[in-house]
């Protein structure tokens, strides 16, 4: 029998026609993008991380559907295709991009409440 390869490609890799249980894992998910189980690297492409959140190589599914585990910290977001949380930035009154935020925790930010 013939196992399709949406059943042997496991998220955050992707797999080319004829994987089997031993190449499975030999083409890790490139960061900025996410891999659902049953991946092609056609797959690939059409999946860039969103804005708001990052991409480390590997991510194995929709990350919105993960948790907090790749979304930007509290009060930040970034721009589709990131690989990291250094690359979420914290958004401007004006709406643009601000100073880079290189911490995970977004907590003692100044905040110029002095109204």
């Amino acid at each position: 029998s013939v196992l399709a390869k949406t059943s042997l490609c496991p998220g955050g890799y992707y797999c080319g026609f004829g994987t089997t249980p031993a190449t499975q894992f030999d083409n890790i998910c490139p960061q900025g993008f996410f891999c659902p189980p049953g991946s092609t690297l056609a797959d690939v492409g059409n999946n860039q991380c969103p804005p708001g959140y990052f991409c480390p190589a590997g991510v194995p599914d929709t990350p919105s559907l993960l948790g907090d585990t790749y979304a930007c910290p509290n009060a930040t977001t970034s721009t589709a295709g990131a690989t990291s949380v250094l690359q979420c930035f914290k958004k401007c009154r004006d709406g643009g991009e601000c100073e880079i935020v290189g911490t995970v925790n977004p907590l003692g930010v100044p905040t110029d409440a002095a109204a």
